[in-house]
């Protein structure tokens, strides 16, 4: 796909439904062959579309859009030094969405004089991130319903 029909937008409003299942198509497909269905399960239980905007409006975070021809593909927030999320559909894997949108959340952190430094990868993402200039520095989890999501601790100096 050529990057220049990718368009990278704030959020608005009306994207939310669109970015809550481009997460559980990403989670649902790309996480998934990594972790006990369990896990799974327990990471997507409970999540709503409403979280994404209790994020932005009451945690401050701030959240980038990835359109290709029009359609939405993926969504990336970030918060201070860290990148709270980025997940690309599935269908639109590989082709450069992911990397825009980490740099549209770049540029904003360094607009306000920051810059992103770290993040959880998810166990699949480790290469994109380290292709990005991350490193891991650690495992963790964040329990979720009595099942322990891992990531990959990351920093990018």
């Amino acid at each position: 796909m050529p990057v220049s029909q990718i368009v990278i937008r704030p959020m608005r409003d009306e994207d939310v439904p669109v970015l809550h299942a481009i997460h559980e198509r990403a989670v649902s497909m790309t996480c998934a062959p990594l972790l006990p269905g369990t896990v799974v399960e327990a990471w997507l239980r409970d999540r709503t579309p409403e979280g994404y905007l209790r994020a932005r409006d009451e945690r401050g975070e701030r959240f980038w859009v990835a359109e290709y021809r029009g359609l939405r593909a993926g969504f990336a927030s970030w918060r201070g030094e860290w990148l709270m999320a980025l997940f690309v559909d599935p269908d639109h894997q590989g082709n450069g969405i992911g990397r825009r949108l980490f740099d549209a959340c770049d540029r904003d952190a360094a607009d306000g004089g920051g810059k992103i430094a770290r993040l959880g990868s998810t166990l699949n993402a480790r290469g994109f991130y380290e292709g990005l200039g991350f490193r891991v520095t650690g495992e963790g989890y964040e329990e979720k319903f009595g099942e322990r999501v891992p990531h990959l601790e990351m920093l990018r100096l």
